[in-house]
């Protein structure tokens, strides 16, 4: 049987367009009727998005500042300030207070800036050059508590540390100190450390012990600046038979946030052999 395709007349044809324009009449109206609301989504957007940009802005205005300030502080730390209108050169005790101020006035003021921890680590070394030991302990001490993930710079102050407890005659904190740098797998410090620690062990008479760390060196660090003295501290010993293993990749690090320059410790150069640690007396 055929079926017959019906056509829509003409009627029906004509009607389609009023139902478009019906269609649009309805969605125009759902849209004023909801036009109070979509103001008040779109109002929230862009007062958060205000919000967000100015507190981004403050952020990066507090980092710059801090940053200048960083900029100072180092300056003055490594001696680099200029002269002042008759062309003389500031006292290097001179220096290193205004680079403790500016390193204070980084924490008092930018605590949340990444040149925040670089101030605090920087005001245990020009303390120590200051020869005020218990506001170096105190800065380093502050340091390694805010910064505990950072095995690089937490192994530098540890051993800036123990250097401080020598200076403020505490050999059993100084140990302590130094062991902890033992402790971060990411420290590059260990075989100074370790050098630092057969020293005290020989000035302490604890001779095996000596013995041990200066094998160490040699043995697990074959390129270190202390294998020398390692070697001839246990010639004086009389130990002569320590081979260096094969030389081993140097650890990585994780990269900072921020990098910074890392001035050299006190007694940064192997102590000669027969030359006092600091805790010794002359």
């Amino acid at each position: 049987m055929a079926y017959k395709i019906r056509v829509a007349t003409r009627k029906e044809q004509l009607k389609k367009p009023d139902e478009f324009i019906g269609t649009m009449d309805w969605l125009g109206d759902k849209i004023v009727e909801h036009a109070k609301l979509a103001w008040i989504i779109v109002g929230i957007v862009l007062v958060v998005g205000a919000g967000m940009g100015a507190a981004w802005f403050y952020q990066e205005q507090q980092k710059n500042r801090a940053a200048s300030l960083e900029y100072e502080g180092l300056r003055y730390y490594s001696q680099q300030a200029p002269a002042d209108d008759k062309g003389a050169a500031p006292s290097q005790e001179e220096n290193y207070k205004k680079a403790v101020e500016r390193f204070q006035k980084i924490l008092q003021e930018y605590p949340r800036t990444p040149s925040a921890s670089i101030a605090q680590f920087y005001i245990g070394n020009a303390s120590m050059e200051l020869k005020d030991s218990d506001s170096a302990i105190s800065a380093y001490r502050a340091f390694l508590e805010k910064n505990p993930g950072n095995d690089f710079l937490s192994g530098m102050a540890y051993q800036r540390l123990g250097y401080a407890y020598l200076a403020n005659n505490s050999p059993e904190d100084a140990r302590r100190a130094f062991e902890s740098v033992d402790r971060l797998a990411g420290a590059i410090n260990k075989d100074q450390v370790g050098y630092d620690l057969g020293r005290m062990d020989e000035a302490s008479g604890k001779k095996d012990e000596a013995i041990r760390r200066y094998q160490e060196i040699v043995s697990r660090y074959p390129d270190s600046l202390f294998l020398a003295e390692a070697q001839k501290r246990l010639n004086a010993m009389g130990i002569t038979e320590v081979k260096p293993e094969a030389s081993k990749p140097p650890v990585l690090v994780s990269p900072v946030e921020k990098p910074i320059t890392v001035v050299p410790a006190p007694n940064q150069n192997p102590v000669p052999g027969d030359a006092p640690m600091p805790m010794e007396k002359k």
